[in-house]
């Protein structure tokens, strides 16, 4: 993938931020020309600080953090929050005025041809020359192209992971949070979790299942054994195996029977 920089906007906010900035500027020109992602009346792209870091190989989640902050310090950039779930953290973003004013095609009274090029020419990275020496650039891929499954689990897991007590082995658990699509029942899972870190008495002793062995065998359906007994889960329908006869359909209990007890009691 070829990553590009406007050498204008470089020069005067840094090369990180115009390779940021460029990227955002693309989305919201193709959301608007699909007429999609449509808020408060301006266009937005979204993604999370981990997918930005895997879009941008040269960047850590960290750096990504550095560069949009830096971003809005600098009125470049506008921060959101529509996602449909409640629980999805991920972040939207747009271009300010001032950030608009660096992409021209994005201005409705200001039409060109050339969106990544405002100022001055465009500087492809040293990477992008070493692949295509045609010097055409070719955009990143954004969430708003990657299936919508694939943001919801990385929210999930961040939700999963920073709620659940015991941090080891990550990366197998992670797998098979992602492999089994357990993400579609992190709101159940959480409040177990919750609950369990609260009453089970097991967790409270100090033995809680690895994160991998919870998710594989489904812990959050089982029963929360707490200090005055068994409880169900809160995630699953309880349905008692000790189901107790209607009185009036029991069998009368026969005579030899009853002695046997009484004289079995009387011994005792």
């Amino acid at each position: 993938m070829h990553h590009i920089f406007n050498t204008f906007i470089a020069t005067k906010y840094g090369v990180n931020e115009a390779i940021f900035l460029n990227n955002i500027a693309f989305w919201i020109h193709q959301n608007k020309a699909n007429n999609k992602n449509f808020h408060d009346g301006r266009y937005w792209t979204y993604n999370s600080h981990e997918a930005f870091a895997t879009l941008f190989p040269y960047w850590t989640a960290k750096s990504v953090r550095t560069v949009i902050n830096n971003c809005l310090k600098k009125n470049l950039l506008m921060s959101g929050n529509y996602n449909t779930k409640g629980y999805d953290r991920t972040k939207w973003y747009t271009l300010t005025d001032q950030g608009l004013a660096l992409f021209p095609a994005l201005n409705p009274y200001q039409p060109s041809k050339n969106l990544i090029c405002p100022n001055g020419h465009m500087q492809l990275t040293e990477r992008s020359h070493a692949i295509d020496r045609t010097g055409r650039p070719i955009p990143d891929v954004n969430s708003d192209n990657l299936t919508s499954s694939a943001n919801e689990f990385a929210q999930a897991w961040e939700l999963f992971w920073k709620a659940y007590p015991v941090k080891k082995n990550k990366s197998r658990a992670m797998t098979t949070f992602k492999s089994k699509k357990l993400y579609k029942q992190i709101d159940v899972i959480l409040k177990h979790i919750e609950q369990s870190s609260k009453t089970d008495k097991k967790w409270l002793d100090g033995y809680i299942p690895h994160p991998s062995t919870y998710l594989n065998n489904k812990r959050w359906e089982d029963e929360i054994e707490t200090v005055a007994g068994f409880v169900k889960s809160p995630c699953k329908p309880y349905v008692s195996n000790n189901i107790i006869e209607p009185l009036e359909s029991r069998k009368p209990i026969s005579k030899d029977f009853s002695n046997s007890y009484m004289k079995n009691f009387k011994s005792a």
